[in-house]
Parts: structure tokens; C-alpha cells; sequence
């Protein structure tokens, strides 16, 4: 036994997709796999005996699995919050009629920007088709939810689809960042956002927590340590899909984990390498798989010596332990300095600011100040300035 509890699991019935989406994790998937309806009505079983609270069935295209809505029915029966994930490609009146009568609790969909945008990422002509499925969801009052992947496309685009997603009655907005798995990696650099970005899409959720009919969640890619980004978390939890209000570490096989179509369990449906599966629901149970101490020991014993670069010299670091594995390991699984994090942003820019500064007094003062009001990382750049410009002895006992 461990001390960890799961409360959400993101269930992959089918690797088979109809799309080929340019930021999509699932890249190297050749071979389509699906669960059967028999071990599927047994795997409901053993996500009620873990205690799992909520379900995010999805693909590949959760709408090509012909079992979804068995397994969601059966895990309403057995307490367990179901939605589904779709691309909305599929989605027609049989879709909805199934909805309803499997007890789904939420619909999602990902929507990547405005029509044109969305539509070059994803598929021409997916945009109005999910919009036309929210139309009907709204219709029948069925609680809906968005999922959106910001990149260098469509950031400039989110105060638009917010207007749209309050006219079409969207319940929740997920908003996260691209990672470096899958596609992604061959087109970063014209693709996924520049750190620098991370603070627009925190101040652009920052500007509609309070007042939007939508409730908007970042990921846990997105931050850290802003106290907007801080903030916005604050303000509503989502345990449903295993978010929290305050970053502390990668929730990946602490409180969340991921069931591959191959039947592969990994902390993360998102990490897909083999170094992350924890095991084969087809040769054990997920009981075993959970509680093996052995199991995601990858994060589980995560601390901060592990990490490298700033985010092993940062104030925050035994907290977020670094963020998202997908920002923090390189290919090979070495760890790297997760680049994508405000505080860090912010504090390089002001380092750099106090680089330029040439009044030891003046740097002492502004150390002092610094760490006064607890903020002993900028309180050492002042004062590591100040003892370049002229050693002190007393001022080298002040760094932390």
C-alpha cells in the first residue's frame, strides 16, 4: 500500500484516429488498438475498487470505439463520473442519443482556435462541426467542456473563442500548453509558444476567471509561480480532471493515471515513451500496478536535487518539482531545466536588470528589502551584485 489515492484516469478505448493533428502525442502509433467490451467491463471494476472518482474516455477518437457507451454506463452504475473527449467529427443524433442514455457526465472536445486556425491543425471542416455538437448539447442542458492546446497560431485568438464558447454554453475551458512529444518535436520552433509567451496566456486567464460564464482551468503546464497563474488556480478546483489549485508537482502517478488502447498504464496518457508504462492491464491488476511501490517512481520520488539548471537552484522547486515531465526530460530522459515557467522567466529578467546595476548601497538595501518580504532568490541577485562590484564579507553572510 501507498499513500497515494487516484481520483481521475484518462482511459484510451481506441488508438484509431480519424484525424492527424499537428500537435498530436500519438505519433508513432502504426498499428490501431482497442480494448474488448469483456475486459473493459473488467477494468470498470477495478477503477470503482480504486476509488476513482472521475473518467475521461478517449482515443485516439473515443466516437470509432463501439463500446463507449457500455463502459460509461457501467461506470455510472458503479459510482464513477464518465465523460468523453471527442474531436467531434463523428458526433450526430445516435451520438447524443447515446450520451444521454449511457449517463455520460460531460462532453469534451478540443478546440485549437478560431475556424481557420483550428481547421489547419486539426481537420478542414471540424470547427463548425463541433460547434454544431455544442449547439445540440446546449439544447438538451448536457454539461460540456473545452480542451485547448495554445501554440504560436492561435494565442492571439483566445479572446475570441472565450466570446464563443460563453455564446454556445461551455461549462469548463482547459487550457494548456503544446509539449515535445509526438509531432510536435519536428516543429517547435514554429509551433509551440516561446517561454517568454507563458505570462500572455496566464494574464489572458487571468482577465475572465471571475466574471466568465466559463469556467477557465490551466493546465499543469502552464506557470508557475505567478501570482496571477496562482491566482486563477485559486479560484476554482477541478477534481474531476485531477487539477489542483496550487502546483505542487506533476500530478502523474500521485493522483491521476492513464490507460493506453494496448492496455499500457502510464502516469500521464500524454507521456508516451516505454520508460513511463507501469505496467499491462493484460498481466496485472491495476490495483497491483497503482500500488507497487515500484510503480511511477519516476515521480513519486521525484525532489529537487533530481533537477538541473535553474530549477534546481529555485525557491520553488520542492514544490512544483520541476512541472510537466514533458518539459523536463529530454528524449534520451535526462533531466533538463524547465524553460516554460514564469517565475523562472521572470526572474532571469530581473537578474538581468540587476546585472546593470552599480551602487553597492543601493544593491545591499534592495537585498535586504528582498528578503524581508520573502524573497530570499532575488533577495542573493542583489546581493551576489553587490559583492562583484566590491567584496564584503559581511553582505557574502547575508545569501541564503
Amino acid at each position: 500500500m501507498n499513500e497515494y489515492q487516484p481520483i481521475s484516469v484518462v482511459w484510451e478505448l481506441t488508438s484509431e484516429c480519424n484525424f492527424k493533428c499537428a500537435h498530436c502525442y500519438n505519433k508513432e502509433i502504426v498499428n490501431s488498438a482497442a480494448i474488448d467490451l469483456e475486459k473493459a467491463m473488467e477494468v470498470c471494476e477495478q477503477l470503482a475498487q480504486l476509488k476513482v472518482k472521475a473518467v475521461l474516455l478517449s482515443g485516439g477518437e473515443v466516437l470509432l470505439s463501439g463500446i463507449w457507451p457500455s463502459v460509461a454506463l457501467r461506470l455510472s452504475e458503479l459510482g464513477v463520473k464518465a465523460g468523453i473527449l471527442s474531436n467531434g467529427w463523428l458526433f450526430d443524433e445516435d451520438t447524443l442519443t447515446q450520451i444521454i442514455a449511457s449517463n455520460i457526465d460531460w462532453v469534451g472536445f478540443s478546440i485549437d482556435g478560431l475556424e481557420e486556425t483550428h481547421d489547419s491543425i486539426r481537420q478542414k471542416g471540424s470547427f463548425k462541426r463541433i460547434f454544431n455538437s455544442l449547439r445540440e448539447l446546449k439544447g438538451k442542458d448536457i454539461y460540456t467542456a473545452i480542451n485547448t492546446t495554445v501554440n504560436k497560431r492561435n494565442i492571439g485568438e483566445l479572446p475570441a473563442l472565450h466570446s464563443l464558447l460563453c455564446e454556445f454554453g461551455v461549462k469548463n475551458w482547459l487550457v494548456q500548453l503544446s509539449v515535445t512529444e509526438g509531432t510536435l518535436e519536428e516543429q517547435r520552433k514554429n509551433f509551440m509558444l516561446d517561454p517568454e509567451q507563458i505570462d500572455s496566456v496566464i494574464d489572458f486567464a487571468h482577465s475572465i476567471y471571475k466574471d466568465s460564464p466559463v469556467n477557465v482551468y490551466l493546465g499543469d503546464c502552464v506557470g508557475h509561480y505567478n501570482a496571477k497563474e496562482i491566482e486563477v488556480r485559486s479560484y476554482r478546483s477541478l477534481p474531476r480532471y485531477g487539477l489542483t489549485t496550487f502546483i505542487n508537482g506533476c500530478a502523474a502517478g500521485k493522483s491521476t493515471f492513464g490507460i493506453k488502447a494496448n492496455g499500457d498504464i502510464t502516469g500521464c496518457i500524454a507521456l508516451t515513451k516505454n520508460r513511463f508504462v507501469e505496467g499491462n492491464l493484460y498481466e496485472r491488476t491495476l490495483w497491483d500496478i497503482w500500488h507497487d511501490e515500484n510503480s511511477f517512481a519516476w515521480n513519486r520520488k521525484m525532489s529537487k536535487d533530481s533537477l538541473v539548471g535553474f530549477c534546481h537552484e529555485c525557491q520553488y522547486s520542492s514544490y512544483c518539482l520541476g512541472g510537466c515531465p514533458s518539459l523536463k526530460y529530454n528524449k534520451d530522459f535526462k533531466p533538463v531545466e524547465n524553460i516554460y515557467c514564469s517565475y523562472s522567466c521572470a526572474y532571469k529578467k530581473e537578474q538581468e536588470r540587476i546585472s546593470k546595476l552599480n551602487d553597492s548601497s543601493e544593491l545591499i538595501a534592495l537585498g535586504r528589502e528582498a528578503k524581508q518580504h520573502g524573497n530570499p532568490q532575488i533577495a542573493n541577485a542583489y546581493f551576489k551584485r553587490a559583492l562583484e562590484l566590491e567584496y564584503d564579507p559581511t553582505i557574502e553572510k547575508e545569501i541564503v
